[in-house]
């Protein structure tokens, strides 16, 4: 019996890493080909023609580009691509805002695409693997109908750098404040993804406290773990920001600087998945012992935390630009908050298996749980395809 249930077991692992390289794979095709239909702008070439073909390695690691964000790590990987390919930009850039040419955005772009193509992959498995691959499928879709997913898919830019870390960041917690045998390799390989993220952007110092205050919350105590954990990761994104130019922007419309990234929508699904709690604590006990008993709510209720943490450390960080507000660099842009789109994501997926699994004994509920998800889901798919319209990035 318990070699039929292995062979079962396995089957299912390696139809579920069959499906992931699958989803990888298309991604990487989808992402070609969105490269070749979007023209360079400003920020792409500026970051070539001005940082990466002007400046050594060990500039970089100096922070000597003049960026708001001068962490190195995404510079040194274009400048080594680069280098590998004996690429340089081949137009005299003349500040035009957009330019057309195939073949650097198509090599440019190369570590964006492999980047983001790992980062929606690795939904689709974790969620495949240790949820349902019905589950898989749910995260996928509710990953590919974000529209910032697909409007920075392929940039020559930090931003799908440090989506994909984020990714890691949360699906490492999540092991690890889940199942206890697999906790210390999660473990180390959450500290190099820590240090990664403080070599990919300045402002990754708030997930990576906060994702390390909930470890020690969940129970890890180990003070030296934190050395290389927290305090060098964050003492690298002091450094590098203390380095970095001062950059003023204008901050107009605060609440598009998030809706961007967790829309009202999802901000009111968050809102009704926590009075569900309420009212099972104190008008449906028998069903709240239940949800309690669920070796996956502890988790769930941490990365919960993490994510509204996130939430007020970002209206903080807003409000502290707006107080600095000049119109000298122009509007802030939301992309500043990018690491809100996976975690958002992550949140959606957990709250809506943890909703499905609450009601899995009550057909009449679960029906009126899944219908509420698709409709959620095909209201989102929706407004980005919408919004990608509008913005008219794609040509």
């Amino acid at each position: 019996m318990n070699k039929a249930f292995n062979n079962i077991r396995r089957q299912r692992s390696v139809w579920i890493l069959f499906l992931t390289l699958s989803v990888w794979l298309i991604c990487l095709a989808v992402g070609s080909f969105l490269s070749q239909h979007k023209p360079l702008w400003n920020d792409e070439i500026y970051s070539q023609t001005r940082v990466i073909e002007i400046l050594s390695y060990q500039d970089l690691i100096l922070a000597k580009q003049k960026e708001g964000n001068n962490a190195p790590f995404f510079y040194l990987i274009q400048k080594a691509l680069c280098d590998l390919s004996q690429y340089r930009f081949p137009i005299t850039w003349q500040g035009e805002w957009v330019l057309s040419e195939p073949g650097s955005q198509h090599l440019l772009r190369i570590p964006s695409n492999i980047f983001m193509s790992c980062a929606i992959a690795l939904i689709f498995y974790f969620f495949s693997r240790f949820y349902s691959l019905a589950m898989g499928a749910y995260a996928l879709f509710l990953t590919l109908s974000s529209p910032i997913i697909w409007a920075y898919w392929v940039e020559a830019r930090p931003y799908t750098l440090w989506i994909f870390l984020t990714v890691v960041q949360s699906l490492l917690f999540l092991r690890i404040t889940f199942e206890e045998k697999t906790a210390r390799k999660a473990f180390q390989l959450l500290v190099l993804t820590h240090l990664l993220l403080s070599l990919t952007s300045i402002m990754s110092m708030a997930q990576i406290i906060l994702i390390s205050i909930l470890i020690w919350i969940h129970g890890e105590r180990r003070i030296k773990f934190y050395l290389w954990l927290t305090l060098i990761p964050s003492l690298i994104c002091l450094d590098y920001y203390f380095r970095a130019p001062i950059v003023r922007y204008d901050v107009l419309n605060i609440p598009s600087l998030v809706s961007a990234h967790i829309s009202l929508r999802d901000l009111f699904f968050l809102a009704g998945y926590l009075l569900l709690m309420a009212f099972c604590k104190f008008y449906r006990e028998d069903l709240y012992r239940s949800i309690l008993e669920d070796k996956k709510y502890q988790t769930i209720r941490l990365y919960l935390f993490f994510m509204i943490w996130m939430l007020l450390s970002t209206l903080f960080f807003i409000l502290v630009i707006k107080m600095r507000a000049t119109t000298e660099w122009g509007e802030l842009p939301s992309r500043t908050f990018i690491y809100l789109t996976p975690i958002g994501i992550m949140t959606m997926s957990i709250l809506s298996f943890n909703l499905v699994n609450i009601f899995r004994h009550n057909r009449w509920m679960l029906i009126n749980v899944g219908i509420i998800l698709g409709g959620l889901l095909l209201l989102r798919s929706l407004k980005t395809l919408e919004d990608l319209l509008s913005w008219n990035i794609y040509y």
